[in-house]
């Protein structure tokens, strides 16, 4: 589908600069902006190629000096005409430009039209659309190259493959119904079947299991400080921000609501989060306070249970505890800076991942726990993979969607169901693959996506 409309917007971020740019697309760009730059004879110029010239509005009176670029289509970011003008970096020149365009026939992108007129016209799939956005909102090293690579094609490049297997076996499974009237088909035998979804099988594996790492990437982790009143919770949240976000007191419950605050960790986003003292209160604010963090602690990547060296471990510690014992944890023995007690050595959850004496106050030891956190939730083993990961609930759901199907299928054929239930199933695997990548794309779909954008992307 071909649109006929001519968008302009500004495609760099608001606000005052160096350099602003505006950007048009469609199939009048080239008459346009020969409008909006004074120019007799109409565009295009020598395909991307900067040209100075002088910016007008809808009556011919200068706006601006500027530089002018064309791309013809199907060479440009859309696939259609566009045309980017690159101005003195004034929200005021940026503002009657656009309005100079609009005068003249171009009308106000929407949000995301442009990277959607992009993936429409078969420049990018719909991962990689997605990689725009996401390169533009990342936090960290980290989320920058799960992007890049993802904006490069990389999840695409996994998926069409699996996806172009999948038909195939949908093909043969159709032939044998087709013709079950005649001789046994050797290609779509039950063993060959199997075999194949097998197959498939264990690829989709290896592709769902990149979401662990993917999600991680592109979103960052969450790491819970946990534990009873008067620890030292806030204090070490203090110390692995290097800010004073919390407040501190030697008063139990000062934190009656969960805290947070990110920090960069190995190249990615980590959401340190401070909670209330796990423990029984009538106080209904602090009550509220520990229920809400009991729920921060259950969706946790990693909790930092926190324990007062410097005295015995009491009976509040141990109930505590149970809370967090299965869910990965490092144990914390904080106040290394007084006298140590020596408890602690029958603390020993399933999910314990190691334990450190640590010093909120002074820094002790803070060093080795950021170190063993890292290792913890980015191991190298796991972030060191060339493929792009999946990145986002919609991939995961997607390829989850794909084997499950394909799940089914295999069951269908010990059991010796009909070919048209196995059929069924195939198709659908296949469906949810082309879903992923925008080769079937509802416009519901396709809505929630680019209206995240910015206008001009």
């Amino acid at each position: 589908m071909v649109d006929e409309t001519t968008i302009i917007a500004p495609a760099s971020a608001p606000g005052a600069g160096a350099v602003s740019v505006v950007r048009i697309s469609g199939p009048r760009a080239f008459a346009v902006a020969a409008a909006m730059t004074g120019r007799e004879a109409a565009l295009p110029l020598p395909p991307r190629k900067l040209v100075r010239c002088t910016m007008v509005d809808a009556f011919g009176a200068a706006i601006d000096d500027a530089m002018v670029a064309c791309f013809p289509s199907p060479h440009s970011f859309t696939g259609e005409d566009v045309v980017e003008f690159y101005l003195h970096g004034n929200p005021r020149i940026v503002s009657m430009v656009c309005s100079s365009g609009s005068a003249l026939g171009a009308v106000p992108a929407a949000a995301g039209e442009f990277t959607r007129r992009a993936f429409m016209n078969g420049k990018m799939d719909l991962t990689q659309a997605e990689g725009v956005a996401d390169l533009i909102a990342a936090r960290s090293d980290g989320a920058v190259r799960a992007a890049l690579a993802q904006l490069r094609g990389g999840i695409g490049d996994q998926a069409r493959p699996i996806r172009d297997r999948v038909v195939r076996l949908l093909t043969l499974v159709e032939g044998a119904i087709d013709f079950s009237d005649e001789e046994d088909i050797p290609e779509a035998a039950p063993a060959v079947l199997s075999a194949e979804i097998g197959g498939l099988r264990v690829a989709l594996a290896r592709l769902l299991a990149s979401w662990r790492v993917g999600h991680r990437m592109r979103d960052g982790v969450t790491v819970v400080i946990a534990g009873v009143a008067n620890v030292g919770k806030s204090h070490l949240l203090n110390r692995l921000l290097g800010e004073e976000r919390a407040i501190v007191a030697p008063v139990p419950g000062t934190t009656r609501d969960y805290l947070t605050g990110e920090s960069e960790m190995a190249g990615f986003p980590v959401r340190f989060v401070d909670t209330a003292g796990l423990r029984d209160t009538d106080d209904p604010v602090e009550a509220e306070g520990v229920r809400r963090s009991r729920q921060l602690v259950g969706v946790a990547d990693l909790v930092l249970f926190v324990l007062d060296g410097s005295r015995p471990a009491e009976p509040a510690d141990r109930s505590a505890y149970a809370e967090v014992a299965g869910l990965p944890h490092l144990l914390l023995f904080n106040k290394d800076d007084l006298p140590a007690d020596g408890q602690g050595v029958d603390f020993d959850g399933s999910g314990l991942k190691g334990s450190l004496r640590v010093s909120a106050k002074t820094g002790a030891g803070i060093g080795t726990l950021q170190s063993t956190m890292a290792g913890e939730l980015f191991p190298p083993s796991d972030f060191a993979r060339e493929e792009a990961p999946l990145t986002r609930l919609r991939h995961r759901d997607a390829v989850a969607r794909s084997d499950e199907a394909l799940a089914r299928a295999g069951s269908a054929i010990p059991a010796c169901l009909p070919m048209e239930c196995i059929a069924a199933d195939v198709r659908d695997a296949a469906r949810a693959l082309a879903e992923l990548t925008g080769a079937i794309a509802p416009d519901e779909v396709l809505d929630t996506i680019f209206n995240s954008f910015c206008v001009g992307k």
